[in-house]
């Protein structure tokens, strides 16, 4: 049996680069996975999925997706402590200025940089915000339509 992966269309998206629709597709079906529209009627796909929530039993393609996703946010989150405390260091070498790593030799310099090559992925994903971030990529209406309950995130209002 194919595996089931869910997916629903985006809409308003902006300054993005996404596989057409038929290659996503076709690449997810290449994979051993069964597209499907909405999450809608799971239960009806797979009875393993409960009517009350898709999330109540998640298939191991989808645990590996969510294990990788928080794995790489943890690794971008310190990946941009890093960057900030090599950038503070770099501002107190000053412009020009050279050193070099005595294990490897390699040599650096402290330089103003002429300009980035930007490459976009293919594919990615967005999420919703945590109860700790101010908001998210993905909106809770959005999940909402998708079929999924995002209570627990949502900030109770206080008056």
């Amino acid at each position: 049996m194919a595996k089931k992966t869910a997916i629903k269309p985006t809409q308003n998206v902006k300054s993005q680069t996404f596989l057409p629709e038929q290659e996503l597709a076709d690449l997810l079906q290449s994979a051993g996975s069964e597209v499907i529209e909405s999450t809608e009627n799971l239960a009806d796909l797979d009875p393993s999925f409960s009517s009350k929530g898709v999330s109540a039993k998640i298939a191991a393609p989808q645990q590996r997706f969510i294990e990788l996703a928080k794995q790489k946010e943890a690794i971008v989150e310190e990946l941009i402590k890093t960057s900030e405390a090599l950038e503070a260091v770099m501002r107190e070498l000053g412009l020009n200025k050279f050193v070099q790593d005595s294990a490897t030799q390699l040599v650096y310099k402290v330089i103003v940089p002429s300009g980035r090559y930007v490459m976009f992925p293919t594919i990615d994903y967005v999420r919703t915000k945590t109860l700790e971030e101010d908001r998210g990529d993905l909106s809770f209406t959005a999940a909402e339509e998708a079929g999924f309950n995002v209570d627990a995130l949502k900030k109770k209002k206080t008056k």
